[in-house]
């Protein structure tokens, strides 16, 4: 699996662990992934692999979805890719699963055009999201972000599965503010039929703050990236905290009226809204949200150069366009 990965990626990856033979083998036991590989029936020889890791139980998250060089643009991580949801169905891997979880670098347009063919459907896209080099060196534990690495954008997708939409509840809370009418719009269009009967409340702020309710919090050292899910008060000390970082992304639920006071304070404290997520499961809430992202160390620009998009993740360049020079 070490070799694969070296094959593909030259040492330059997210992370560095997939490089480490202990720490690949640790990977490799925990019970909530599950590895999927494609070996040819005349030889011993990995060719392409991709990881399901199961994150709470009504989300999976898929990634790490790679082939050999030489065996890229054969549609082989397309048939990865949807056997591996077959096969892991047939084990009850997915049982109580509602949501499958994932992202693709934006510059691999058939990687976007796979995922979309297996009922994935794309909600974000966010800059500085990812942070390619050579980070066998770095240290983590020193407490300091790697900021300095090949950039680039990401698009999330999602696939509901057998009752998802069912667990979705209205009334919707949005503040009146053209980013987020317009990111919700474009997730509506795509799921048009399961969003048609969406109960919308619009308002134009509230002055109203409620205690911190903070969800799903992490820092990620490697792609420099700090995310958290909820309502946040003090939000200019997180600002302040991590002021080195390449991007802050925070998703605020819309499921209650005290969520147009943050989402207001979010807009009010420089943050972009880059897409619309319909129902995100966590362990302690369950609701849509809204993403919104800020870049303390700026945006790099050379990320948005040789992206194509498909029919439907296109429309969320339309949320991105203000913070691209031209």
């Amino acid at each position: 699996m070490v070799d694969l990965y070296i094959n593909v990626y030259r040492f330059r990856y997210l992370y560095p662990w997939v490089f480490k033979d202990v720490l690949f083998k640790s990977a490799l036991s925990d019970k909530n992934q599950y590895w999927l590989v494609i070996e040819p029936l005349d030889a011993n020889v990995i060719l392409g692999a991709g990881l399901f890791h199961k994150i709470n139980n009504r989300t999976i998250f898929a990634s790490k979805l790679v082939c050999k060089k030489e065996y890229q643009g054969k549609g082989l991580a397309g048939i990865l890719g949807t056997r591996g949801v077959r096969a892991l169905y047939q084990k009850d891997a997915f049982e109580g699963i509602l949501r499958l979880e994932t992202d693709v670098r934006a510059k691999t347009y058939p990687a976007q055009r796979v995922l979309e063919a297996v009922g994935c459907r794309p909600y974000a896209y966010i800059p500085n999201y990812n942070n390619y080099a050579d980070k066998r060196s770095f240290d983590p534990s020193k407490g300091e972000p790697f900021i300095k690495g090949e950039i680039e954008p990401g698009i999330m997708y999602f696939k509901p599965f057998k009752g998802f939409w069912n667990k979705r509840k209205s009334p919707i809370f949005l503040f009146d503010e053209e980013e987020i009418l317009l990111a919700y719009d474009i997730v509506k269009k795509t799921n048009k039929k399961n969003m048609k009967s969406d109960r919308i409340i619009i308002k134009d702020g509230s002055n109203k703050s409620h205690r911190n309710q903070i969800h799903n919090y992490s820092k990620d050292y490697y792609k420099a990236i700090l995310s958290f899910t909820g309502y946040v008060k003090n939000i200019k000390k997180i600002l302040d905290s991590y002021s080195k970082w390449n991007l802050i992304e925070w998703r605020i639920p819309t499921n209650s009226e005290k969520s147009i006071y943050y989402q207001k304070l979010a807009i009010e404290n420089g943050f972009h809204v880059v897409g619309y997520d319909p129902f995100a499961i966590h362990q302690k809430i369950s609701s849509d949200a809204i993403i919104f992202t800020y870049y303390p160390n700026g945006i790099e620009q050379s990320q948005f150069t040789d992206i194509r998009f498909t029919r439907r993740s296109k429309p969320l360049c339309n949320l991105i366009n203000p913070l691209i020079d031209t």
